[in-house]
């Protein structure tokens, strides 16, 4: 029987332990980072795409849909799956889970859904994005 420990993991996405041995000053800002970087992929890969869709003399509203759905998707996640952000060693969720979370719904507790809709609102989109591409990023093997 072999360790676990011994076999090569992808830790990209997976939990990230240093997230509860950390001080709550570098946690933060380090989700803010993570936010940030989530946000500008996510923005940048739909911005191409409504690009490749306006060259494609697609109607608008089809050029729209790539903002649209991601948006509606994650509006009715934060609203009825409202799981906030814990901070916990033996939960299994990856880091960019867990900054998600953390920024969407809540630390802990969720936030009011008049909130957690606004953030979906806001972020929604390029966070649909930025999770759509590590997913497949994680799936082919690249990290």
């Amino acid at each position: 029987m072999t360790n676990p420990r011994d076999e090569p993991r992808n830790e990209f996405l997976r939990r990230s332990l240093w997230r509860i041995r950390t001080t709550p000053g570098r946690r933060a800002l380090a989700v803010g980072i993570t936010f940030a970087a989530l946000i500008a992929i996510g923005a940048g890969v739909m911005i191409l795409v409504m690009i490749g869709l306006a060259r494609l003399d697609a109607p608008g509203w089809v050029v729209a849909l790539p903002w649209i759905a991601p948006t509606v998707g994650t509006s009715v996640w934060a609203l009825a799956r409202p799981t906030a952000a814990i901070l916990s060693d033996d939960d299994d969720d990856s880091w960019v889970g867990y900054v998600i979370r953390l920024v969407m719904v809540g630390s802990e507790q969720p936030r009011q859904r008049a909130v957690r809709l606004i953030t979906a609102v806001l972020f929604g989109a390029p966070v649909g994005w930025a999770f759509a591409v590590f997913v497949l990023v994680e799936l082919t093997g690249i990290f």
